[in-house]
């Protein structure tokens, strides 16, 4: 069960704690990308020209900078049927996006929610952010949940594709149907 901004489920710690595995293992793998786990006092001082008294982001796997620019930002989310996490995803993604519309902001999802919930995410964050030009929104939803390779994966393809050595470009949704009104 999820209560507020913390996972309490085991899948949701599980997760995320292996999405800080990898964060930790690769902070020093990519030659002029550096990462910090959380935004500091400074960077909302810099880039909002306020500190807030309450109020942070903190992604699960950290916060890339190339440049003093958020690059690549890697988001992990478990949700089953029940539960918050798809209401609460928006409000880093905001921060992330008024700091640097063109980084990547790449969310893992899991669980049952991945049935309906987060496959609604990733069409809503692409026509809301993506094709406004307002943040490059990827998701990679795994209803079982991930392995550590995955994970590595997904962080070494987004941080390959800043420094241009990627590739595989990556794939965003297909094109769902249209109401007609």
């Amino acid at each position: 069960m999820t209560y507020g901004k913390v996972a309490t489920t085991v899948q949701s710690k599980n997760l995320d704690n292996m999405v800080k595995s990898v964060r930790d293992e690769m902070k020093h793998d990519f030659a002029g990308i550096s990462m910090q786990k959380k935004l500091h006092k400074n960077d909302f001082a810099n880039y909002f020209n306020y500190v807030p008294s309450d109020k942070g982001c903190e992604p699960d796997g950290g916060i890339w900078f190339f440049n003093r620019l958020p690059v690549v930002v890697i988001e992990a989310k478990h949700e089953n049927m029940k539960g918050n996490a798809h209401e609460r995803w928006w409000e880093n993604p905001k921060m992330i996006s008024h700091m640097n519309p063109k980084c990547i902001y790449h969310t893992l999802a899991t669980g049952t929610g991945c049935r309906k919930k987060w496959v609604d995410m990733q069409y809503m964050t692409y026509e809301i952010f993506n094709k406004r030009n307002l943040l490059d929104t990827r998701w990679t939803l795994k209803e079982s949940g991930f392995t550590i390779e995955d994970v590595r994966h997904i962080f070494i393809s987004s941080l390959n594709t800043i420094l241009g050595n990627n590739n595989k470009p990556f794939v965003y949704p297909e094109k769902r149907g249209v109401l007609d009104v």
